[in-house]
């Protein structure tokens, strides 16, 4: 298998699943003429994942680079 055919079927496999996610979500985003991306944060089905993931991050110490 070539390196080209192999980034055809990744490129393509991606489209696939941007469009089945898109499709999955509908109603729970909007995207703008310009490709910005907005959340319906009045949907519960959408809060509830991102409360989930600050739940996961929120013990989560900063460390600087020089400590």
């Amino acid at each position: 298998m070539s390196f080209e055919s192999s980034l055809s079927r990744a490129i393509f496999s991606s489209r696939e699943r941007l469009t089945k996610v898109l499709r999955d979500n509908k109603g729970r985003y909007s995207i703008s003429r310009d490709g910005h991306v907005s959340l319906n944060l009045n949907d519960a089905e959408v809060v509830k994942p991102i409360v989930r993931q600050i739940e996961i991050f929120g013990d989560t110490e900063e460390r600087r680079k020089n400590e």
